[in-house]
């Protein structure tokens, strides 16, 4: 390279190297030695050691044989076979769970009865009206010609 060349590319790496917005040096002794220094650590025994464990010889990722894959298949059935068991262990847990509430909500009902058959009664009674009136009309994606039957009164409960 021509020298013109060389000292420009020294000039750019040593505006690139500083600071930013920094004043160049004035001793130029000083920047050279704190570029080896930089370029020192850029290629010391720690990068290397890196490039050891990352890049290690030897280590390259094979293609299973078919012999792994029926290794991996029977591998597959027996984590399939010990999740199936897994989820079997757990629905008995939750019905075991449900069985004990149940019987305790029940010893709760049975003590209720004993102590006040008034709340018994109210605690069990439940109303047989429909949530919901029936004679509605049924909800669409228009309006009604008459929106509002301000006529309307509900069927008497005694005359169904």
């Amino acid at each position: 390279m021509s020298g013109k060349l060389t000292q420009s590319l020294h000039r750019a790496h040593a505006i690139v190297t500083r600071g930013y917005a920094a004043a160049p040096s004035a001793n130029k002794v000083a920047d050279a030695a704190a570029a080896r220094a930089r370029q020192h650590s850029l290629t010391g025994s720690h990068n290397e050691l890196l490039k050891r464990v990352l890049f290690e010889p030897g280590v390259r990722p094979t293609i299973p044989s078919k012999r792994d894959g029926e290794v991996m298949e029977q591998e597959e059935t027996v984590i399939k076979q010990a999740w199936a068991l897994e989820q079997e262990h757990l629905e008995s847990r939750r019905n075991e769970e449900r069985k004990r509430k149940f019987l305790a909500m029940k010893e709760a009902h049975d003590i209720l009865k004993q102590e006040s058959e008034t709340l018994y009664k109210g605690a069990v009674w439940r109303d047989v009206a429909p949530l919901f009136p029936r004679q509605m009309r049924i909800p669409t994606q228009t309006p009604p010609k008459v929106i509002w039957d301000y006529t309307w009164k509900a069927p008497d409960a005694s005359s169904s």
